[in-house]
């Protein structure tokens, strides 16, 4: 136990370093899917560069330090407003958070679904 704690914290100083380092967007923001290899849950995320990409990653798992997180990039975009339309229009095109009937362990939408329509934004298909 006391191995995981420090692994934790350990986890965590690399992720406040890796965050200083990437506090200004560089290029284009990804859009990623992270998935539990122990229990197959699925997460959809947005970091602004590679960067904080890579800072994100040792964010899950210092959190989560029992889990088997995979990470896969699924979209990019410019940093900003696309960068948020894209994480909306993965995670409906995954089926959604769970709160709302979908698969996603994410706990909300990215964007509120009465703004969807003007922003280009495919509602969940539920089959």
């Amino acid at each position: 136990m006391r191995k995981a704690a420090e692994g934790a914290k350990a986890a965590e100083k690399a992720a406040t370093e890796a965050v200083e380092g990437a506090t200004k967007p560089a290029g284009e923001g990804i859009v990623y899917l992270r998935t539990n290899a122990n229990t197959g849950g699925q997460y959809v995320g947005r970091a602004e560069s590679e960067a904080r990409f890579e800072a994100r990653k040792v964010e899950h798992a210092g959190k989560n330090p029992d889990a088997d997180y995979r990470f896969q990039q699924i979209g990019n975009a410019q940093p900003g407003m696309d960068l948020r339309v894209q994480e909306q229009k993965k995670m409906n095109e995954l089926g959604g958070p769970e709160r709302y009937g979908g698969p996603l362990e994410n706990k909300r939408n990215e964007i509120s679904a009465d703004r969807w329509e003007e922003l280009g934004i495919d509602p969940v298909d539920v089959d």
